[in-house]
């Protein structure tokens, strides 16, 4: 489901099995999920900045 959802069929996937699989992704609303393919590739495009500051640093005066 994966690769034809992805686009990824090449070679792999007969024709049958492709238009079996979107109408199957059609009706059931399927969408990929972009945290479960970036943890199946290994590579994000997350990137997290953790700093240490003060409480008070970011307070209105």
């Amino acid at each position: 489901m994966e690769s034809v959802a992805n686009g990824k069929t090449a070679g792999r996937v007969s024709e049958d099995n492709i238009t079996r699989v979107r109408e199957a992704i059609s009706e059931l609303g399927y969408v990929v999920d972009g945290i479960g393919s970036s943890l199946a590739k290994g590579v994000s495009s997350i990137v997290l900045l953790v700093a240490r500051t003060s409480p008070t640093h970011f307070s209105p005066r």
